[in-house]
């Protein structure tokens, strides 16, 4: 066994960050690296390939810095290089200035970040309709996916949520789809032959719990029958008792009720209070004290459209699109305030994709963006680079941008830290910088410096 201690250490660690330096600084200045068919300019993806021979640097710096820069990069676009730049600038000097004693680490990271994101913040804008257009024009992408991303910005809205993907088909395509759409179990019964269940003007109640018994929603079955109008019943579960009666009368044609079953699982766990704020009521729930039989002639809504088919289950609502808007704004900015500095790659992308379910199924405007083969022949990182665009623009509008002079401006020189921010911003071509990358870089960037800096030695196996 080898055991190199903490001075050699450093010393090692120095010679590779320099190396490592080295290595990705070639990219700015227009290198294209490629391997594997993958064709780059990316820092992060030249240290990703990039096969060293150091130990210090294939066991313990690469892997430590190249998780942390690909963590960032997930939940901001932009902001894993940010990262790896600011760790490459200010490691060395970390190091040096850990051997004066009066100098702590956690507390210069924690003000510099506390000052930096402060200064983001407040200099912060948000996208509108002409900025998108400007910012999708400076983008360094094919004019062809800017076509792309324009129409489909004009299609979708500020508000609507934007997929891509790879198709089978020569061609590309951009799919339009209106109203909230959510993953629900129906029976196929109620489809029929054609698969299909389309009214305007339905009554909806949303139930938290399940329908055991006929009696629970009785009066809902007799003012169904009596009015002869429809009616969408959304619960946890309903008894075969229940689902008999029902599916009877509807094909007997005297009831036009659909009962709906939204499982509890995880990916479901918020579906029922989703579709009440889409549909306009609140949540019958037992948690409230509340019985079924009792609250659900209270908790009917008539809500404008409502279209089920083998594809989608989709609720059309213009009356509580404000309402929507809100309970979407707030369950971004949860997502935003969640701290995942310390969850594994793994648990944030599974949180992450629950979230993004979640608003995917409540947004208004869903566009669907499928890159045909021949324009993935022409461009073979397309998508990749469609995908990153959209998660920027996103993110401008959502949470907000800043320019980069403007940024520079309020950046104190004297400090090291925040002088190699503006030496990292003026090295950059971008000019503006969506506050998530910023933010997310530094406080990813100080996970990174902390553990390396934490090595007291190193154990090498022969």
């Amino acid at each position: 066994m080898i055991l190199v201690k903490k001075t050699a250490f450093e010393k090692s660690l120095i010679k590779e960050i320099n190396e490592i330096q080295r290595k990705t600084e070639g990219i700015k200045d227009g290198l294209i690296i490629q391997k594997y068919n993958q064709i780059t300019k990316s820092s992060i993806q030249a240290l990703l390939y990039d096969k060293t021979h150091s130990k210090i640097s294939k066991s313990v710096v690469k892997p430590i810095i190249l998780e942390a820069c690909l963590r960032s990069e997930t939940m901001a676009a932009g902001s894993g290089i940010l990262c790896l730049d600011f760790v490459l600038k200010t490691l060395p000097v970390i190091i040096q200035k850990q051997k004066i004693q009066d100098f702590v680490l956690e507390e210069t990271l924690n003000n510099f970040i506390n000052n930096l994101t402060k200064n983001v913040k407040n200099l912060a804008n948000r996208s509108t309709g002409a900025s998108i257009t400007r910012h999708i024009q400076n983008l360094d992408i094919p004019d062809v996916c800017k076509l792309i991303l324009q129409e489909t910005y004009t299609l979708s809205g500020k508000s609507g949520v934007i997929k891509v993907k790879k198709s089978n088909n020569q061609e590309t395509k951009i799919i339009v789809q209106k109203g909230s759409n959510f993953s629900l179990n129906i029976d196929d019964v109620f489809l029929g032959k054609s698969g299909k269940w389309n009214n305007n003007e339905v009554n909806c109640v949303v139930i938290d719990g399940i329908v055991l018994e006929v009696s629970e929603i009785h009066h809902l079955l007799e003012s169904a029958a009596e009015s002869n109008e429809p009616f969408v019943v959304f619960a946890r579960e309903f008894s075969p008792e229940v689902l008999h009666t029902i599916s009877h009368n509807f094909i007997r044609g005297t009831l036009n009720v659909i009962p709906v079953c939204v499982p509890l699982d995880e990916s479901s766990l918020n579906r029922l209070v989703d579709i009440a704020v889409v549909c306009g009521t609140d949540v019958i729930s037992s948690q409230k004290g509340e019985t079924i039989s009792a609250s659900i002639t209270r908790g009917l809504r008539k809500v404008e459209k409502i279209a089920f088919d083998k594809k989608g289950r989709t609720i059309h609502n213009t009356g509580t699109l404000t309402q929507k808007s809100m309970h979407i704004e707030r369950i971004i900015a949860n997502k935003n305030d969640e701290d995942f500095s310390n969850f594994s790659q793994e648990v944030i992308n599974e949180k992450q994709a629950l979230v993004d379910k979640r608003l995917s199924e409540l947004f208004s405007e869903t566009v669907s963006i499928e890159i045909g083969q021949n324009l993935l022949h022409q461009h073979r990182s397309v998508v990749e680079k469609i995908d990153q665009a959209l998660r920027e623009i996103k993110s401008h509008t959502n949470i907000g941008y800043v320019n980069k002079t403007s940024l520079m401006k309020e950046l104190d020189s004297s400090d090291f830290l925040e002088k190699s921010i503006k030496d990292i911003l003026l090295e950059q071509e971008k000019e503006i910088y969506s506050v998530e990358s910023i933010v997310l870089s530094v406080k990813f960037s100080k996970a990174i410096i902390k553990s390396i800096c934490s090595v007291e030695s190193v154990l090498f196996y022969n």
